[in-house]
């Protein structure tokens, strides 16, 4: 016991203890204890102290909820946030930065040259352009790029960033998010490709494709629908043209 090991003149580490207060409720103390020694420097007593830490522990508690909740809010969304002290360097990611890296939060020390490390080759230019254009104007920025990870796939993210500077105009801090929209991409991309096939085999089977938009009055017409038509490819068509050129 704690007691033994202060009467055996051992240190007792301070430990924490949760008691149940005599009004009700829940209280956590922080307890130090250590050996009383007499003249001829034998332990005689423990001598212990108590100090009643609830609110700082449920201030804690508090705090690791709320980093929980803001760590889901971040892998729902597939978002994570970063922060850069330009004065020492050093480099915060949050947990969904290394999910979106691929890369264990344990054994991995942040930096600005790891983040490189990970863009694709042909990007690295167009993110440090888009950052280091944004110290010089002041300005924040966005810009889209891929990351190339170990075993070839490509992941394409969306980085947006501002600084904070002092009133001499020297950058303090800068701060983001890093934003995985490979899905995203792939999807757009998916279309672009449908859209493709199906304006190619409108042009093989010779017909056309239209939508009417109520608000606008205007007719969406695809390629084929305006060869037949015999109309020029982008020309505006209101909805009594086109029933005048169908009729």
């Amino acid at each position: 016991s704690n007691v033994a090991t202060a009467l055996s003149g051992r240190k007792v580490p301070v430990y924490t203890v949760e008691i149940h207060h005599s009004q009700g409720g829940t209280r956590w103390l922080q307890v130090q204890e250590f050996g009383v020694r007499n003249d001829r420097h034998e332990v005689v007593a423990v001598h212990g102290l108590a100090t009643d830490i609830t609110d700082y522990k449920r201030t804690l508690q508090q705090l690791e909820l709320q980093t929980q909740r803001f760590q889901r809010a971040e892998n729902m969304a597939k978002v994570g946030s970063w922060e850069l002290n330009l004065g020492t360097q050093e480099l915060y990611w949050s947990q969904e930065v290394f999910r979106i890296f691929e890369l264990d939060p344990t054994q991995t020390k942040p930096s600005y040259e790891l983040l490189l490390e990970r863009t694709h080759p042909a990007d690295r230019d167009k993110l440090n352009n888009a950052y280091y254009h944004s110290l010089e104007t002041r300005k924040p920025y966005q810009v889209e790029h891929r990351l190339l990870m170990p075993d070839g796939r490509v992941k394409h993210v969306l980085e947006e960033g501002v600084s904070d500077f002092d009133t001499d105009g020297r950058a303090l801090m800068s701060s983001g998010t890093v934003q995985d929209i490979t899905a995203y991409h792939m999807a757009k991309q998916q279309l672009v490709e449908k859209q493709a096939l199906l304006k190619e085999a409108e042009t093989i089977a010779q017909i056309g494709s239209w939508e009417y938009e109520v608000m606008s009055e205007k007719i969406i017409l695809s390629d084929g629908c305006y060869a037949i038509l015999g109309l020029s490819p982008g020309m505006d068509v209101v909805y009594e043209d086109f029933i005048a050129l169908v009729h």
